[in-house]
């Protein structure tokens, strides 16, 4: 028990070869300009409200 935790913890990681975690780079994501338009909310109808009334642009 002369070990100390650092010693132990090191003697652990080599018998279990824990090999540490990469972080993956994301590609970044190509969309097209039809699905641009479509989460801008360009293709959507409009309303307006005029004299109390909701009517369809």
């Amino acid at each position: 028990m002369g070990n100390n935790l650092r010693d132990q913890l090191n003697q652990w990681k080599k018998k279990n070869n824990q090999q540490e975690a990469i972080p993956t780079k994301k590609k970044p994501e190509k969309l097209s300009q039809r699905d641009l338009m479509d989460l801008m909310g360009t293709n959507k109808r409009g309303y307006t409200r005029k004299r109390g009334v909701i009517r369809q642009k």
